[in-house]
């Protein structure tokens, strides 16, 4: 959301997130997984905000999730620690992974929660062949950590990445084209609000 230049507060819903069942097809159950714990991370966090209450007459609510696939049929999530996150860019190593991302946007006026704005869009990244020096040099700045596959394209990451099809910020963890477009079909109001804030008018 830095990036997009929309004011926001950052909110931890602390649920269990879904895992991967033993699904034949994991391009499909990837898709699951995000849709799932994006939904879920929503209804926490509006539970919250229902107990808590709200000084703001109207905002938005925007909850997302992230997996990596690498085919045929590897699951990434957060890497645990140090030892995950090397298996993970061993595994993504020198191949194209699919990342999937999903969201779901709550709009409240007034205390009133309107029905959620849900979507999920998918991009494909190709990783460069990574040396082992460059992997070592990766894993000491932790930027592995709490990140999909171990990691973050707009940060160092970048290091790592050769291409990237789809939408840019679908790898990032926010499908923008997906969500913006779904907004001005469900809420046009609240998606010129949104256009007016990224182009800071």
């Amino acid at each position: 959301m830095v990036m997009l230049g929309i004011p926001f507060d950052a909110l931890s819903s602390n649920v269990d997130e879904e895992k991967p069942s033993k699904s034949r097809n994991k391009r499909i159950e990837a898709r699951r997984i995000t849709q799932v714990n994006a939904r879920k991370k929503k209804e926490a966090l509006e539970n919250r905000i229902r107990l808590q209450g709200s000084s703001d007459a109207y905002l938005g609510l925007l909850t997302l999730d992230t997996v990596v696939w690498v085919p045929p049929g590897y699951i990434l999530g957060k890497p645990r620690d140090v030892n995950d996150g090397e298996e993970y860019l061993r595994l993504l190593s020198g191949k194209t992974h699919y990342v999937y991302s999903a969201f779901s946007y709550t709009v409240i006026t007034d205390g009133v929660f309107e029905s959620p704005i849900e979507g999920f869009d998918y991009a494909k990244v190709t990783f460069r062949n990574i040396p082992e020096v460059l992997m070592k040099k990766y894993l000491t700045t932790g930027s592995y950590k709490d990140r999909a596959g171990g990691y973050a394209v707009q940060g160092e990451g970048l290091v790592l990445v050769s291409s990237v099809k789809g939408d840019f910020y679908t790898v990032v963890g926010i499908p923008v084209y997906k969500w913006l477009t779904a907004v001005e079909k469900l809420n046009p109001f609240h998606y010129s609000l949104l256009i007016d804030a990224i182009l800071r008018l």
